[in-house]
């Protein structure tokens, strides 16, 4: 298992990059639905609890 510290703004960043992926491939973009956004949204519910 990785650990990784982050900064509030670190991982404020890094929440928002997912987040705008996301929405990229629910619009049709990157080959809507792909396994990354999958695994994306996966990542996003975790380090949200």
């Amino acid at each position: 298992m990785l650990t990784l510290e982050l900064t509030d703004k670190e991982k404020d960043v890094l929440l928002q990059a997912i987040k705008t992926c996301i929405e990229k491939c629910r619009q049709g973009g990157a080959e809507a639905g792909c396994s990354d956004c999958e695994t994306l949204e996966n990542i996003l519910t975790k380090v949200n609890g």
